[in-house]
């Protein structure tokens, strides 16, 4: 069978498929042509029937311009939904197996019903598209970042024993401070101040970003990341030998002090140098986090002995708040559980002490397992208090 003709001239003729020939149906021509093309029908009408010729040239633009605009249709449909399955991958954190699940792609294909559409959305195709996405957008903000000083924010954080380092960076805009989140990379050694060096230059690297362009980093206390950023000012210097300043988290951060006539110093300095390659050596500043040194400060205060056994005192009660059994009396007499703290987030050490206050009289009840002296909820409520 052949293929189905589209052309409306061929409603003015009947076919003969034996001998290849077309009879004209307008009345009063009857002429048979010996021919089936379309165009030599449409120049037969152009020549005998002009009224008919320009019909079919009508006819024929219409349905062009629909099927085209039906194709572009179905083609930006396509776009969308390969864009949002992006945006699930990428922004909502969906597995890209997803995109491959039978049920998913039942969807697509009442979206897409041109015949396997929507095979062109899997898994491969989606996860190209999210490192070309990434990739466009490293190299945008890499334009942006070109000929700007910028401020480093490194931190090292671990979940069980997988190790991470993140980075954000700060840059001005129009008046404006902008911030940019530039890498989360998985570390697979320890964290020596040389190897986590090696993992911020390779994130910086991916932005085009010129150690020259730093002013500042900022990082938690820790004596590793410390010196990591005292080594990112000889980056263009050999490798530094034996040290004695240690790699450990334990080390002692009073060796770094920058007042204020510093800075603005070290400005001026920067400000008046020739911007050359070989006289512009800026001097990285390294920022100790006011949270970290916050939560240094509230440990220390934490460790004084009187108040190191109250909150162990109240760790232990809450705990067995936090069983079932007590969890179901909770629920009945419509109480949240309590807060147990983290060690390392002061803040929830007073979320912990304020939960405990609110449940007082349930302590006070039952004074065989939840008992806590009068100057232990005291020194509970002078905490809350200031």
């Amino acid at each position: 069978m052949g293929r189905k003709k589209k052309n409306f001239v061929y409603r003015y003729f009947t076919l003969n498929d034996d001998k290849k020939s077309s009879k004209c149906d307008i009345p009063g021509c009857n002429k048979t042509l010996m021919t089936q093309h379309g165009a030599n029908l449409v120049k037969h009408l152009l020549k005998y029937h002009p009224q008919e010729h320009k019909n079919v040239c009508n006819e024929n633009e219409s349905s062009s311009s629909k099927n085209f605009e039906n194709t572009s249709n179905e083609t930006n449909v396509l776009k969308i939904i390969s864009q949002e399955c992006v945006k699930l991958v990428a922004i909502h954190g969906r597995p890209l197996s997803l995109i491959d699940d039978e049920a998913f792609q039942k969807i697509l294909s009442l979206v897409l019903v041109k015949a396997n559409e929507n095979k062109k959305i899997n898994s491969y195709n989606i996860r190209e598209q999210v490192v070309n996405s990434a990739y466009e957008l490293r190299m945008q903000l890499a334009n942006e970042l070109q000929g700007k000083f910028i401020s480093l924010k490194v931190d090292i954080a671990s979940i069980s024993t997988r190790g991470f380092m993140g980075v954000n960076l700060q840059y001005i805009e129009n008046s404006r401070i902008i911030l940019r989140h530039i890498g989360l990379l998985e570390l697979h050694q320890g964290h020596k101040s040389d190897y986590l060096k090696e993992k911020l230059l390779f994130i910086l690297r991916k932005f085009r970003i010129d150690v020259n362009q730093i002013y500042s980093i900022t990082t938690d206390n820790g004596a590793n990341v410390l010196k990591m950023g005292r080594l990112m000012n000889v980056i263009d210097e050999p490798s530094p030998g034996p040290s004695n300043i240690d790699d450990s988290d334990d080390g002692d951060d009073n060796d770094f002090n920058i007042n204020h006539n510093e800075i603005v110093a070290a400005l001026a300095e920067i400000i008046n140098t020739p911007n050359t390659s070989d006289t512009f050596s800026p001097q990285i500043f390294i920022v100790k986090c006011a949270a970290h040194t916050m939560q240094l400060a509230v440990n220390d205060t934490c460790k004084k002995p009187d108040i190191q056994h109250s909150l162990t005192a109240v760790r232990k009660v809450i705990k067995k708040l936090r069983t079932p059994t007590y969890c179901m009396t909770l629920k009945a007499q419509n109480k949240n559980k309590p807060i147990l703290d983290c060690p390392t987030r002061w803040n929830s050490t007073v979320d912990m002490i304020q939960s405990l206050l609110s449940l007082k009289d349930i302590c006070s009840s039952d004074v065989r397992n939840l008992f806590l002296p009068d100057s232990t909820w005291q020194m509970l409520e002078e905490i809350d208090g200031s």
